[in-house]
């Protein structure tokens, strides 16, 4: 699945949960900085990407906490993260 098809369905799936507009959502977005979500809105994010690329994330796989040296999660590192799992996925 090429980058751009899943940053859509990240787009879609944020507008949807976060009630933004899809021009708001770009690959530099930060989800804590400019959209001020909760521990709440993780867990939506995360069930509404399984559902709609059809993986499994683990509870804590999208908390800020568990980036990479602690930074903060941006979209385009939910889509490079979506875009790991789907290739997991199909090694299975």
């Amino acid at each position: 699945m090429e980058q751009q098809e899943i940053f859509d369905g990240v787009q879609a799936k944020l507008v949807d949960v976060l009630g933004v507009e899809p021009d708001e959502v770009t690959t530099e977005s930060n989800l804590i900085r400019d959209f001020c979500i909760e521990s709440q809105d993780f867990i939506d994010i995360r069930i509404q990407l399984e559902s709609l690329f059809g993986i499994k994330i683990a509870n804590d796989e999208l908390l800020p906490l568990n980036t990479e040296n602690g930074s903060i999660l941006t979209i385009e590192t939910i889509v490079d993260f979506v875009q790991e799992k789907i290739k997991s996925a199909s090694r299975l």
